[in-house]
């Protein structure tokens, strides 16, 4: 996960059919600056897993487009204003043909009442993901920006997205970095976050870690199996 690595990967041309492309700032050159994508990764937290080398040929690896259900194997604590939370290993079911995922997060220590124990929401891309792959086309990265919603929270997220992994690591991992969380559930998640999606994101997460939001990263590590 070496800058110089990132450097020699070329964008690719795919694109989710949810996204409405064009939109979130992601157009024109890389950014120089991002620094080693691997050393901030290591900001999320300090007990944060560390990734493991080990190819995934022997299973059916996580490679875009994503398509099934995959299972976290850590996240970190997710906070905004209101509240703070500990998820135990999440499951999320992504459907990018069709532009949507879900997920379901088990509720460490206090949680949401009204949850009963495990979050459950649901997500679109807005934008994206789009994805950039390295020359040997193993590794990819993808960002976007997307709206996701947990009703029982009665709130919808509207964040830039990023995504990093490789057909030779055990693990890929997702960091989000959210323009707001917008109170309610009345409108559709496309209207409710489309003001948002035109502030526009960074096309590379190391660039979003120096940026100010007004909500905190929130980052999970999968298992880079679809299960």
């Amino acid at each position: 996960m070496e800058d110089d690595n990132a450097a020699t990967m070329r964008t690719a041309t795919m694109s989710g059919k949810g996204g409405k492309g064009g939109k979130g700032g992601k157009g024109g050159k890389r950014d120089e600056d991002d620094g080693d994508d691997e050393a901030s990764e290591q900001k999320i937290s300090a007990t944060e897993p560390a990734h493991h080398r080990l190819r995934q040929d022997y299973c059916t690896a996580v490679y875009p487009p994503f398509e099934g259900k995959t299972k976290s194997t850590w996240a970190s604590t997710y906070s905004n204003s209101k509240e703070k939370l500990n998820f135990g290993s999440v499951t999320c079911d992504w459907h990018e043909s069709t532009g949507n995922y879900s997920w379901v997060a088990p509720e460490l220590g206090p949680g949401r009442a009204q949850d009963h124990g495990a979050e459950r929401g649901t997500g679109i891309w807005l934008d994206g993901p789009h994805y950039i792959l390295s020359p040997d086309q193993r590794e990819w990265r993808s960002h976007a920006f997307i709206a996701a919603r947990v009703p029982s929270a009665n709130h919808t997220s509207c964040c830039c997205q990023y995504m990093h992994g490789s057909k030779d690591w055990a693990h890929f991992t997702i960091s989000e970095h959210c323009r707001a969380v917008v109170p309610g559930n009345v409108k559709s998640l496309e209207a409710t976050c489309d003001p948002y999606l035109k502030m526009g994101c960074p096309k590379e997460n190391a660039t979003a870690n120096e940026m100010p939001f007004p909500i905190p990263r929130y980052s999970e590590m999968y298992t880079a199996c679809y299960i």
